[in-house]
């Protein structure tokens, strides 16, 4: 099991920028380059994955490790969306719900606005919200910004984070 005391023995982070840098020369690396390496998941993301004593982690749950000495349980949230930032300021350890809570727009969404859809059939904005893996029905709307209104209202009332379907580039 990988240990806070292991890891300082072998990497420096710098919370401010979310680097990581060898402290000691290992086979292809030299101490003090940079460590790391790019790693395309499932979820398309691109996360910074390193090897240590030949087994893979990724640099944000290492950054845990090294900063509170333990590694994280639950999933970590990159904050601004970006999954390869990993500043600690742009990190927290969340569950799997609230890590949901602070996602971007989804691509095939049509309307811009996150939870909120043209319903043909009423000629109306309808608001939705997903809870506890149910869409719940907010209401029927003439205008989309009176949609938007009440769709950030029910983020903000079930505790959403403020960059929730937000349109951020990665």
């Amino acid at each position: 099991m990988l240990t806070q005391e292991r890891v300082k023995e072998l990497l420096n982070y710098d919370p401010a920028s979310g680097n990581f840098t060898w402290l000691v020369s290992r086979r292809c690396v030299r101490a003090g380059s940079a460590a790391g390496y790019k790693i395309n998941l499932k979820s398309k993301k691109t996360y910074i994955g390193i090897c240590i004593d030949v087994k893979r982690y990724l640099a944000h749950r290492i950054a845990f490790l090294y900063m509170n000495g333990y590694m994280p349980k639950r999933e970590v949230d990159h904050i601004n969306g970006n999954s390869s930032d990993n500043r600690w300021e742009n990190l927290r350890d969340v569950s799997r719900v609230e890590n949901m809570r602070n996602c971007k727009i989804f691509r095939n969404n049509s309307s811009g606005v996150c939870g909120v859809s043209w319903v043909k059939s009423r000629s109306k904005w309808h608001a939705t919200i997903m809870l506890h893996g149910k869409t719940k029905h907010i209401g029927y709307f003439d205008d989309i910004s009176k949609a938007f209104l009440a769709r950030q209202n029910a983020n903000i009332e079930h505790g959403f984070h403020v960059n929730h379907g937000s349109d951020r580039t990665l």
